[in-house]
């Protein structure tokens, strides 16, 4: 029930946060989830009611669900900080001013 329960936590987020991405897959995060653990609406609605019954395992299912989207996130965010480091910018080569030449100066100089 945990990895039902956060994987759904994890999938509503995605749509609340960036609706395109799923959009664009064209997935539904619940139907997606039930088949992923072999579960249906109903099964999942009367698990959901069986364990909001008992407040203390509820509240308990709920504060383990929120430790681990804590830790991925903690995962996530030392990822992308890593993929920052790497991705530094390159900076331009700063070449020192060479003089321009100017045609008529070439010509007077070579007049003399």
């Amino acid at each position: 029930m945990i990895n039902i329960m956060y994987d759904l936590a994890v999938l509503d987020g995605i749509k609340y946060q960036n609706p395109a991405s799923l959009d664009s897959f064209k997935i539904n995060p619940k139907k997606y989830i039930y088949k992923k653990y072999k579960v249906d609406s109903l099964q999942f609605a009367q698990s959901n009611i069986y364990y909001a019954s008992n407040y203390e395992e509820y509240s308990a299912i709920i504060d383990q669900i929120n430790i681990r989207l804590v830790a991925t996130k903690a995962e996530v965010t030392a990822l992308i900080k890593a993929q920052t480091k790497k991705k530094k910018p390159i900076k331009k080569a700063i070449l020192p001013k060479s003089k321009e030449l100017d045609s008529l100066e070439l010509s007077q100089k070579k007049s003399l």
